[in-house]
């Protein structure tokens, strides 16, 4: 019997979807996003392995459980590391998708020595967990640049440690498969969000779309790394008028800015 991932499921919208969070989230993390998109979706948030009470799984047999939970038609929704694992969902696994929603994402590392460098941070990391703990880890995994204004969320404080490092050695960037090449083959609808302050993921995401056939970049001002938890009001704005597209004359001043 293959892997189940339990969820949490709220909204009452007329669009189906299936959200991933990130690396050290929970099914409750995207709770941010909440009062603006229950009416306009029905959420399965889902719980990835290694985290919460789900025993760590390999990165094919979590892609063969995200694409099981996507049995009618759905939009896929992912944060980081839940982003990447939509993104090869979509790629590598028949699924039912109407749009792809990716908020941060990382296509792939394209050379062996990326590759070798992040396997061997993430073994530094998943060490941490089990020789210092979870609090331990977290606070050095807040203190990256990169995470700075997303971390402030309870439910990272219920993982248990040994599952987390797993999850680093068995789901981290460097197991997964660059996915850069097969960008040009997506004919879903894909909406990259990414915060302004994340130059790094912003560039990524730059060049990613320039690639999808389907793509758009949304930018979303004073947010880094989360923007659905720093920036929630304007991310569901986002993702609204990705999903029920408004005329340009309707668009205010404060939208965030969109790039093709």
């Amino acid at each position: 019997m293959g892997l189940s991932l339990p969820f949490e499921r709220w909204g009452h919208g007329p669009k189906a979807a299936v959200l991933l969070h990130g690396f050290t989230g929970r099914a409750s993390s995207f709770a941010p996003l909440r009062p603006e998109l229950e009416s306009v979706l029905s959420v399965r948030a889902l719980e990835l392995p290694g985290h919460g009470e789900v025993p760590a799984a390999t990165f094919d047999a979590t892609l063969d459980a995200v694409a099981a939970a996507l049995s009618s038609p759905a939009v896929l929704l992912g944060y980081s590391q839940g982003a990447r694992l939509a993104l090869a969902t979509a790629l590598l696994r028949p699924a039912s998708l109407t749009h792809l929603v990716l908020e941060s994402v990382n296509p792939g590392l394209r050379t062996a020595a990326e590759r070798a460098a992040r396997r061997a941070d993430d073994e530094r990391r998943a060490l941490t967990l089990q020789t210092e703990g979870l609090a331990a880890f977290l606070k050095q995994w807040d203190a990256l640049p990169l995470l700075a204004g997303s971390h402030h969320r309870p439910e990272r404080q219920t993982h248990h440690p040994a599952a987390l490092a797993a999850a680093l050695r068995q789901l981290g960037l460097a197991e997964q498969p660059d996915l850069w090449p097969l960008l040009p083959r997506l004919k879903v609808p894909t909406l990259l969000i990414t915060g302004e302050r994340d130059q790094k993921f912003t560039a990524l995401a730059t060049q990613a779309a320039a690639l999808l056939p389907l793509g758009q970049h949304v930018v979303i001002a004073s947010a880094g790394h989360a923007p659905h938890f720093e920036q929630p009001e304007a991310y569901a704005r986002a993702l609204i008028n990705f999903l029920q597209p408004i005329p340009q004359s309707q668009e205010t001043s404060d939208d965030p800015r969109m790039e093709s």
